[in-house]
Parts: structure tokens; sequence; C-alpha cells
């Protein structure tokens, strides 16, 4: 392995926290129910630096798929129409 995921993490986390004005860093699933021998890096977010809801935890598998769950974002009927 190159370590080449660390660069993934870094940009990942950069622009996620810009773009949802939202400090993210890096943390161990621990009790996330999610199978941690298939994580390869997992970061929640830590301070909104104003009121936003939207992504809250990322995580990335050892084949490079990207999971990024959301708080609930209640009734999107109208969101949809």
């Amino acid at each position: 392995m190159c370590g080449c995921w660390l660069l993934e993490l870094d940009v990942v986390r950069k622009y996620v926290s810009l773009l949802m004005a939202k400090d993210f860093q890096q943390y161990n699933p621990g009790r996330y129910p999610i199978p941690t021998e298939r994580v390869r890096w997992f970061i929640q977010a830590t301070f909104a630096k104003v009121q936003t809801p939207y992504v809250q935890t990322i995580w990335a598998e050892i084949d490079d798929t990207l999971h990024i769950e959301t708080e609930l974002l209640g009734d999107t009927i109208d969101m949809a129409e």
C-alpha cells in the first residue's frame, strides 16, 4: 500500500468541511454500526461553525467505496416535487 489514501482523507475532509461549514475529524468507528475490518478511514463532524444539517459522518471502505451519512431531513416530499 502506498499510503495514497491519506491524501484522499485530507482532500475529502477539507472540501466537506468547507461545504458543510463544519469541522470534520478522523476517529475510530468504535461502536458505529459498520464492519470495522473494511474501514479505511472514518471522519465525523465535530463542531458546526454555523447551524447546518446534512453530512455528519463519512467513511471509506478498503475497496474505495465512499459512504456519506446525513442527519434525518424529515419530510422531503416538497423537495422531490
